[in-house]
């Protein structure tokens, strides 16, 4: 655990300097276009939210369904959509179309239109990025309303990059310019339709929160001057979604700070863990060897036959041992004749050496007790045959032969 506090106190001088760094640091608006009303960017909707309910006193309200789900409760209601494209599926453009033929009043503003709405009210639109952004003097550009009742000699100002979009082409037996810029190009159409009217505009930015804050709100208030004092149904669907769908994190994924805390927290987490799993591994368990334990067992049997002192009995183990070595080694049988002189010149052991362990071992056999002095002797003749040569005549010449029991020496 004390190795992890260095990881854990890295982590957090580096959380505590981006969060420093991210509360001192200046604010830096977004502008990127999203029409969402609890926006507070400038190209938000959080101001058109709430400047709405002075212009429909009955109440404004908003939802994320779509038309097909609401057709039922939105008759003869006044329905809003603020979007950047509107392009509705089959069944939302036919509950469309009921809607605004039964009577309902629609304001569409968005700068992309779908092709089954443009097909269906025979309209085009068109993007003029050349004659706004290139060829253009002035940054900014006017727009007029055509209706004699809205018409006013202040001109109301916007920013030539957020008038891009027109409608090219109309039918002109049925639909009528509402809002013309002034170079002439078509921003608003009114196109009735049954019992009811159907508002097209192209410039959404015109409802966002940097020209609503200021004296260009009365373009807002014109444009939505001829519905009816009804209640207003604001159909935020096609802009942000379902927002009942949206994740519980929304709100920090869409606060950049909070979003950027949020990743930086997941990333050293990561990264926390990698150094733990290459630290810490588990122990790899420690097995003992098989110990081997014929030495024991034999110590155990030889205490066994001491005890009794049942000496022949042992003596005659190791004699049967002795002759099947020779039998595997030497391939000598002890009832061959010559058995001694082969045995000595095989072995390359003392002829002296070999007749006193045969006659020990033929001494063995004829007796029915054996001392524990006798036991003694012949064992070590046994030994003595089994080490290399000339150890025998060394440790003869040390001690003399003089050692051995006259019983086994014939």
């Amino acid at each position: 655990m004390k190795k992890d506090w260095k990881y854990i106190l890295f982590l957090s001088l580096i959380f505590g300097v981006y969060l420093y760094v991210q509360l001192n640091a200046k604010k830096q608006h977004g502008w990127f276009l999203s029409l969402d009303y609890t926006d507070r960017e400038p190209y938000g909707a959080y101001a058109l939210h709430h400047f709405l309910p002075s212009l429909f006193p009955k109440g404004v309200r908003i939802t994320t369904k779509t038309l097909y789900e609401l057709k039922d409760s939105l008759e003869h209601a006044n329905l809003f959509i603020l979007a950047q494209r509107f392009e509705p599926g089959k069944e939302d453009l036919n509950t469309l179309l009921q809607l605004a033929n039964g009577g309902s009043n629609v304001f569409i503003s968005a700068e992309n239109y779908g092709r089954k709405l443009l097909d269906t009210l025979h309209l085009e639109t068109s993007y003029n990025f050349f004659s706004y952004a290139s060829f253009n003097q002035s940054d900014s550009m006017a727009v007029e309303f055509t209706n004699e009742s809205l018409y006013s000699d202040e001109l109301l100002y916007y920013k030539s990059i957020n008038l891009q979009n027109e409608f090219s082409k109309y039918p002109k037996d049925s639909a009528s310019v509402f809002v013309r810029s002034s170079l002439d190009h078509v921003l608003t159409l009114r196109i009735p339709l049954g019992k009811g009217q159907m508002f097209l505009n192209t410039t959404p930015a015109a409802f966002t929160n940097v020209y609503a804050l200021r004296a260009n709100q009365t373009f807002i208030s014109k444009s939505l001057s001829p519905l009816p004092a009804g209640r207003l149904v604001w159909l935020e669907n096609y802009q942000v979604g379902n927002r009942e769908l949206a994740t519980p994190l929304r709100f920090i994924l869409t606060n950049e700070p909070l979003a950027w805390a949020y990743y930086l927290t997941l990333f050293s987490i990561l990264i926390f863990m990698l150094f733990e799993a290459k630290q810490k591994q588990r122990p790899i368990p420690v097995i003992k060897s098989l110990t081997n334990t014929s030495l024991e067992f034999a110590i155990t049997i030889g205490n066994l036959y001491f005890q009794r002192a049942d000496h022949k009995n042992i003596i005659e183990k190791r004699i049967h041992f002795f002759l099947d070595f020779v039998r595997t080694h030497f391939y000598l049988h002890e009832n061959e004749p010559n058995f001694i002189e082969r045995l000595s010149k095989k072995s390359g052991k003392p002829l002296e050496q070999i007749q006193l362990l045969v006659q020990g071992i033929n001494h063995v056999r004829q007796v029915r007790k054996l001392s524990v002095e006798e036991l003694t002797i012949l064992n070590k003749r046994l030994e003595e045959f089994y080490l290399p040569i000339g150890i025998f005549e060394k440790d003869k010449t040390a001690k003399g032969s003089a050692t051995a029991a006259p019983t086994l020496i014939r």
